[in-house]
C-alpha cells in the first residue's frame, strides 16, 4: 500500500463516484510464465493473486485455487524470484 502512497487497506479500493458505486475489495494478479518449470507446480503458466478487502482482511490464491501468503512465500523459495528482487529490478 505504501507503494501505491496509501495508509491502509481502504486507500486501494474504489470509493466510488456519483456515477458509480464504490467497491468492497481491490484485487491484483501477476502471471507467470512456468515453461520451464522454475515454479514447483505442474502448470506453465501460474497465477498469483492478492484480493484486500476493505475490512482489512485478505485473501490469496494460486491459479484461484485459496492458499496462504506462507505457501506463496514457499513456491517463489530459491527461484530468484521475490518481492526484493523485484523492486531491485525496477529501479535500475
Amino acid at each position: 500500500m505504501k507503494a501505491l502512497r496509501g495508509d491502509k487497506s481502504e486507500d486501494v479500493i474504489f470509493s466510488g463516484t456519483q456515477a458509480r458505486k464504490s467497491l468492497g475489495f481491490a484485487e491484483v494478479s501477476l502471471v507467470f510464465d512456468n515453461e520451464d518449470g522454475r515454479l514447483p507446480l505442474e502448470y506453465t503458466e501460474v497465477t498469483v493473486t492478492r484480493k484486500l478487502y476493505r475490512s482489512g482482511e485478505s485473501q490469496y490464491l494460486i491459479n484461484k485455487t485459496p492458499c496462504r501468503l506462507k505457501d506463496i512465500n514457499e513456491l517463489f523459495m530459491d527461484t530468484g524470484i521475490g518481492k526484493d528482487r523485484l523492486f531491485n529490478n525496477r529501479a535500475r
